[in-house]
């Protein structure tokens, strides 16, 4: 039988992505703002002392929406926009306390835009395509966002996709920013 070798290379590890650090981030200002017990739909980074240190300060991680007790936040993990195109924009002096952001989402990336805007005090609009999980509706509008409803089988240039829909809701409330996650530069940052 021939023996033959196989050299292994081990990357060195860079760390958490843009989404897992910005998920933790905004369980742990979660926590600050509203207290224990936060509430976390699945474990949002696999690892286990993160969850840990998480759970630790009060962070309770739940499969089930109907586990959440009335009035209690939920943080949703999603690894969608990255945190530079909402700081960005505050930079620029487009974003306020009071301003609208406005954004195409199949829901995820919803979740952390009305998150955002919760904390910071903005007005969340969303358009989605109608093929997106009721669930995922109800807890968008649970956390303030107003959510648009568009047809799924329309191409993306049609007035009724959720992406024209999205950039003409952003049109309509003047001062708002569309983040526009799709084909924003910023969001590969």
């Amino acid at each position: 039988m021939n023996e033959r070798t196989l050299d292994v290379y081990l990357a060195e590890p860079r760390g958490f992505c843009t989404g897992v650090r910005r998920a933790v981030g905004i369980v742990e200002e979660a926590l600050k703002q509203y207290g224990a017990p936060v509430f976390v739909r699945h474990e949002i980074v696999h690892n286990k002392f993160v969850i840990e240190k998480l759970r630790a300060k009060g962070a309770v991680f739940i499969d089930e929406l109907a586990e959440i007790p009335d009035g209690r936040p939920v943080v949703f993990s999603a690894h969608g926009v990255g945190r530079n195109v909402s700081e960005e924009a505050e930079r620029r002096g487009e974003l306020r306390p009071g301003a609208t952001i406005v954004e195409t989402t199949s829901g995820n990336t919803g979740y952390s835009i009305a998150m955002i805007c919760a904390i910071k005090g903005y007005k969340c609009i969303v358009a989605v395509n109608s093929k997106c999980a009721q669930e995922k509706l109800n807890v968008l509008r649970a956390m303030g966002a107003e959510v648009h409803v568009c047809p799924a089988n329309v191409p993306p240039e049609h007035p009724d996709s959720y992406y024209s829909t999205g950039a003409r809701l952003a049109k309509e409330h003047p001062g708002s920013i569309y983040i526009n996650q799709y084909f924003n530069p910023k969001n590969a940052e």
